[in-house]
């Protein structure tokens, strides 16, 4: 009789430490829609340059994220972003394809995300502001 209650609670426990793991939102999963829209930053490289980088990052019905990075001044448009995730105010984005990471915290209140975008080896300051549509 005690080996079926100590069964009992051994699977209780699995499942009480488990639960939480199905309500993990994957990768591509956004929580708050007033991320959605065209963001445009400029980075400062240590060359001296400015180039303007934007973001895009839709919301489909079901709640899942797609993001594009366009660097405007170099021509590359629309490069995919392959991990979006935007928790607690925070967006994490990873761009495979040229080995960029940007994280930034949305401020609600100025309508800003303030980050860094990391990029071979270097960390620079990136701050993205709403805009209506992509600059040319």
């Amino acid at each position: 009789m005690h080996k079926l209650y100590a069964l009992a609670a051994i699977i209780f426990c699995i499942i009480i430490i488990t639960a939480g793991n199905g309500c993990t939102p994957d990768e591509k999963t956004v929580v708050d829609s007033n991320i959605e829209g065209i963001w445009l930053g400029v980075l400062s490289v240590p060359s001296g340059s400015e180039l303007r980088v934007a973001f895009e990052i839709k919301i489909d019905t079901d709640g899942k994220i797609s993001v594009t990075m366009s660097s405007i001044d170099q021509g590359a448009m629309e490069i995919p972003v392959d991990k979006a995730t935007f928790k607690k105010d925070v967006l994490n984005l990873e761009v495979n394809n040229i080995g960029g990471v940007y994280e930034g915290k949305y401020d609600s209140k100025d309508s800003k995300i303030t980050g860094t975008w990391t990029q071979g080896g270097d960390s620079l300051p990136l701050v993205l502001e709403r805009v209506e549509k992509m600059p040319e």
